[in-house]
């Protein structure tokens, strides 16, 4: 009997592997391969209920790997990388699909090591460490640069880009060829589970929501938007996606309590330079 070639997907988080990439691996799993995936067994974003099991209860196999998905100490992202390399050199995958920037940059480098014959590298987003203006995460995006170029210098290897800005700067930084890129524009929607609904009565409310480290852009952003008046007011409800409860970080940031704004306090939180028509960038 032939062995089945085994597809493994690793990510920072299983939850967000099953809300993205779920589909993709059943498919996978459907046309004949054997799909693995490799994620910490711990769950930021996940409903309470969610477990590890819902995996193994399709036919997937999970391997516990220990990342850190904000932690920048050395001892804790060379324990992630060599847990990568036993990983592969034990499994001996036919393909790797990296999601998020860790698994991207420590499992590139790892396939590369141990000779993975074919690695997909999934960019969902550049990160804090590319966002960030100041402090340990900008003083390191150099280094961090210089590990992406030879984490994605695989020989048979393409990169999913989700947006044309991330394209751009990971190509004008040496990281990757235009030519070895897919640009995939989102993850999708499923339109049999998600429907346009007739909009509710009453005042409107618009729902925001987004990473902390996005906190301030969006509220700059929505501000502009709503620099002329309303003709009813409105309010804005800032809800941190799976951190719906911790608000302190935001309020220190925005200087404001978060959890309800009107109109008007949004357009006070605008920059200057922004009051007039100019849009921001």
């Amino acid at each position: 009997m032939q062995n089945k070639p085994i597809l493994l997907f690793v990510v920072n988080e299983a939850y967000f592997f099953v809300s993205h990439r779920l589909p993709i691996a059943l498919e996978a799993q459907r046309q004949g391969y054997d799909v693995h995936v490799a994620a910490p067994v711990d769950n930021v974003w996940a409903p309470e209920d969610y477990s590890i099991d819902e995996l193994t209860k399709l036919g997937l196999t999970f391997h516990k790997i220990p990342i850190s998905r904000r932690g920048t100490r050395p001892w804790q992202e060379l324990r992630t990388f060599l847990a990568l390399v036993r990983l592969y050199r034990r499994l001996r995958p036919d393909i790797v699909h990296h999601l998020t920037i860790k698994p991207n940059l420590y499992g590139g480098i790892a396939a590369r090591l141990t000779g993975v014959p074919c690695v997909v590298y999934a960019i969902t987003g550049l990160g804090q460490m590319f966002v960030a203006s100041e402090g340990v995460l900008r003083l390191l995006r150099p280094l961090v640069l210089i590990f992406m170029r030879i984490a994605f210098g695989h020989g048979n290897a393409r990169v999913i880009i989700q947006n044309v800005s991330d394209r751009g700067f990971l190509v004008n930084n040496g990281v990757v060829d235009l030519g070895g890129t897919v640009l995939i524009q989102g993850s999708g929607v499923d339109l049999t589970l998600f429907k346009p609904m007739p909009e509710p009565a009453g005042e409107p409310v618009v729902i925001l929501p987004t990473p902390y480290h996005l906190m301030k852009p969006a509220v700059h952003v929505m501000g502009w938007v709503m620099r002329e008046p309303l003709s009813t007011p409105a309010q804005l409800q800032m809800l941190r996606e799976g951190m719906t409860g911790d608000v302190e970080p935001m309020r220190c940031e925005l200087g404001v309590e978060p959890r309800e704004f009107t109109a008007e306090n949004i357009r006070g939180l605008l920059p200057e330079r922004w009051r007039n028509n100019s849009k921001p960038k």
